[in-house]
């Protein structure tokens, strides 16, 4: 069964009619079950926002911004690592 959920015109308060979140090319799954990943903002100099979706009903849960190039992330225990532009950058106890 597939499930597909329209975001209409806004994800993030910003409008937005033809992007949907990517992680590059590929979403991640985060050892709490949810599926994450960053939804760059759509204008100039902008920070990528750091989303987990509930696999069930597609929810979208906004967790940040994060600054900086194309993000990549990886997860270790309850730390989330983000290597984006120059910086690799840690977030201690983000996942649930």
């Amino acid at each position: 069964m597939l499930k597909t959920i329209q975001f209409g015109n806004v994800i993030t308060g910003i409008s937005n009619m033809h992007q949907i979140p990517s992680k590059g090319p590929s979403f991640m799954t985060g050892p709490d079950g949810f599926i994450w990943t960053a939804f760059k903002l759509p204008y100039a100099d902008s920070p990528s926002l750091l989303l987990r979706i509930h696999p069930e009903d597609l929810t979208l849960h906004p967790l940040g911004r994060i600054t900086g190039g194309p993000l990549r992330f990886e997860f270790f225990d309850k730390d989330i690592y983000f290597a984006g532009g120059s910086r690799l950058r840690r977030a201690i106890g983000i996942v649930q």
